[in-house]
C-alpha cells in the first residue's frame, strides 16, 4: 500500500513538473521593445495626416500617417506620458484635439521565463480624424 501511495505521489509530481517545464532549459533571445504610445485613427475621411503628440501644451513631435500605408492609420511614438493632448490634423487643414490618458501594459517579448522584470511599457489610443468629428 506504501509503495501504491508513493508512486501515486511520484506521478502527481512528475505530471505537474512536465506541464510547467520547469526542468526544461528555457531559450531566451535579446528580443526587446521600446515604451511607446500607439496612436489608431478612425473613421477616417483622408489618406493622409499629421499627428502631434503634445505634452502640458508642448509639441513633443510630430508624425506623418498614410492611411494606405502598411501600418494602417497609426502613429507610433516612443514616448510614455500619464496625460497628452494628441492633435490630429487632416490634408484639408480640419483639425481636432483629444486629450488621453493612456494606461501602458507591461509587455514581455521573450516570455515572462525569460524577462523576470516588465520589458516595456505599451499603450494604444483609437482616435476618431477630424473629418469624421465635424
Amino acid at each position: 500500500m506504501r509503495s501504491f501511495a508513493l508512486a501515486i505521489l511520484t506521478a502527481g509530481l512528475l505530471l505537474a513538473v512536465s506541464s510547467c517545464n520547469l526542468l526544461l532549459p528555457v531559450d531566451c533571445t535579446d528580443i526587446g521593445c521600446p515604451d511607446a504610445l500607439s496612436v489608431e485613427i478612425t473613421d477616417t475621411g483622408s489618406e493622409r495626416y499629421q499627428v502631434m503628440l503634445l505634452v502640458q501644451g508642448e509639441e513633443i513631435v510630430t508624425r506623418d500617417v498614410d492611411c494606405g500605408g502598411p501600418a494602417g492609420c497609426r502613429a507610433y511614438f516612443e514616448e510614455t506620458p500619464a496625460e497628452a493632448t494628441i492633435r490630429i490634423e487632416a490634408e484639408d487643414g480640419s483639425v481636432v484635439e483629444h486629450l488621453v490618458r493612456p494606461t501602458y501594459e507591461p509587455q514581455y517579448p521573450n516570455g515572462r521565463r525569460c524577462d523576470r522584470e516588465p520589458v516595456c511599457y505599451q499603450a494604444s489610443v483609437a482616435l476618431r480624424a477630424p473629418d469624421a468629428v465635424g
